[in-house]
């Protein structure tokens, strides 16, 4: 799902560009929905898609976090707190329209390290010649 949400961001590569996802997967892991925190003010009080293109209620009005988002565990717990009354977050039906809502100004200027190391290995993906490595050494 992650190159589906993201892949957007790096059209001006070329329709030639072939990057494989599958090692940033094992780098977001489950720090995925932390990325959503910072940009819950804005997708507060909006109906997500669903199944069929039926809506169903998302993250309640008024919605917001504070704080340090790395420092929180349980954020689908959280999410799920601060759904609309009597519903619950649930990510195979929420995770893609949340992503989609991402404002990844927002998510930046938030500086968020999991999304900043994720943005600059998509970078290097998109760039890196024959046998290079992410990170690259230093020295």
């Amino acid at each position: 799902m992650i190159d589906r949400i993201f892949m957007h961001n790096f059209r001006s590569l070329g329709p030639d560009t072939v990057l494989d996802l599958g090692p940033l997967t094992a780098l977001v892991g489950s720090r995925f929905e932390t990325w959503f925190l910072p940009c819950v003010a804005q997708m507060a009080g909006k109906p997500l898609p669903g199944p069929g293109g039926i809506e169903r209620p998302g993250l309640e009005e008024g919605a917001a976090y504070t704080g340090n988002v790395e420092a929180i565990r349980g954020v689908k717990e959280w999410l799920s707190k601060h759904f609309a009354q009597g519903k619950a977050y649930k990510p195979t039906l929420d995770q893609l329209p949340l992503a989609q809502m991402l404002d990844l100004a927002t998510l930046r200027a938030a500086n968020v390290p999991s999304f900043g190391t994720f943005e600059r290995a998509l970078h290097f993906l998109a760039s890196a010649k024959p046998g290079q490595v992410y990170p690259p050494p230093i020295g």
